[in-house]
């Protein structure tokens, strides 16, 4: 795939992002596409593409912490000729940015480009060989840059392959997780089925990650292999990943269409009926209490909702995420005055404390201000202090200006709650 022979401003002088090039990538400056063609051609190099915008956060952190790397920028530059590309524009943008705007979108046009951070590789003639799209850490992009120097793992020449039908498992296997890597979904997704069916062993870590992101409907062969094997994936990959995916899949195909005004009523036995057609009983019940929460939120039947969330915690409540739970339960601080049930709700929102290891600020709020609720007014004050000092120690100065304002509200008797 030939690109753009007009390449002029787009690579030519448009690097206005800085780097620590004495130890990572060196990005070239000043030099025209046929000049680096030329530069690649002698070296025997291929050409590095970057494609980034000056809004996109992981843009800036791969600059910061991989294009800086010695380990990255041994590697880039023994073996890439390094350019980078703006595709935005700003008012602040100088003039050199400001001349590659239209040479940017014809990139981002010609390679469909719509997701930030894109890297793109070309050969030493000027044809795109791979791509990749996403934010990596140093040892994942030294992997990408690996495969754009294989031939067996360029996205085109896959590409070209599997379209002339010469698609033994290996290709097929390499073709799909290409298609992933370089953000084409839409072909990942329509060739999913011969993916798994051709995996030596769908349950490795890496495989089930890439079976989660293609799997979108009750239909799949991803959704039908989680089905049929949830624990074999939980205990591979992370406790309640697919019982979580077939939920969601279900509810998003079943209930979501119900969704046609506040007075729509959604007859719950036929709905939990379809559910267990697709999936099986238990979590046909697990996926109709979760759709009831969203269902009275949705039209602000607060009672309802406070009703349904004791018996989702009690029935479900130690297979769901705590930042799933505190979500739930700020709910109930804001609309309930029912004591009796917010004192029951108290440990568990005080479990979600910590998450996977990570303290969680919200939760600590979350606690605070249902202790606040029920009358424990110091045990809130000490609670929201204790959530203060830990974003003061993060350095989270809009998180502990939320806690102090609390503690003043509360010290003054006042609510916290609309």
């Amino acid at each position: 795939m030939r690109y753009l022979s007009v390449f002029i401003f787009a690579l030519a002088l448009v690097n206005m992002k800085t780097y620590a090039q004495e130890k990572g990538i060196v990005f070239e400056k000043g030099m025209q596409w046929g000049q680096l063609l030329a530069k690649a051609k002698k070296e025997n190099k291929l050409i590095f593409l970057d494609c980034y915008t000056t809004w996109c956060a992981p843009c800036k952190r791969m600059a910061q912490n991989v294009f800086k790397s010695t380990e990255v920028g041994q590697f880039m530059n023994e073996k890439f000729i390094s350019v980078s590309m703006q595709m935005d524009s700003t008012k602040h943008d100088e003039d050199l940015i400001k001349a590659a705007y239209s040479e940017a979108h014809e990139i981002a046009v010609k390679n469909t480009i719509d997701v930030y951070p894109t890297f793109l590789f070309f050969s030493p003639n000027g044809n795109v060989s791979h791509r990749c799209v996403g934010e990596y850490d140093v040892n994942g992009f030294l992997d990408v840059a690996k495969d754009a120097l294989n031939p067996d793992k360029q996205y085109y020449s896959l590409s070209e392959k599997f379209k002339k039908n010469n698609r033994s498992p290996e290709i097929i296997v390499d073709f799909v997780e290409a298609a992933v890597k370089a953000g084409f979904d839409s072909i990942a997704i329509a060739n999913s089925g011969l993916y798994i069916r051709n995996l030596k062993n769908p349950f490795l870590k890496g495989k089930i990650k890439i079976i989660l992101s293609l799997t979108k409907s009750s239909s799949s062969d991803g959704y039908n292999l989680f089905l049929r094997n949830i624990q074999q994936v939980d205990d591979n990959f992370e406790d309640q990943i697919a019982e979580h995916t077939i939920i969601n899949i279900l509810l998003k195909e079943e209930a979501e269409p119900l969704y046609q005004s506040k007075d729509s009523l959604i007859n719950w036995t036929s709905l939990r009926a379809k559910l267990q057609e697709k999936s099986n009983a238990n979590l046909a019940d697990r996926a109709i209490a979760k759709e009831k929460l969203t269902y009275y939120e949705w039209r602000g039947d607060w009672d309802e909702y406070e009703k349904t969330l004791i018996y989702y915690l009690n029935a479900y409540g130690r297979k769901i995420n705590g930042l799933v739970i505190n979500n739930y339960l700020w709910n109930i601080f804001v609309h309930s005055d029912n004591t009796d049930n917010i004192l029951n709700f108290l440990p568990w929102s005080k479990s979600t404390l910590v998450v996977d290891g990570q303290t969680q600020l919200e939760s600590y709020d979350t606690y605070a201000n249902l202790l606040y609720k029920v009358g424990r007014k110091d045990d809130a004050i000490f609670w929201e202090q204790k959530g203060m000092q830990i974003a003061k120690e993060q350095r989270n100065d809009a998180e502990e200006k939320i806690f102090n304002e609390t503690i003043n509200k509360m010290k003054r008797n006042e609510k916290t709650w609309l």
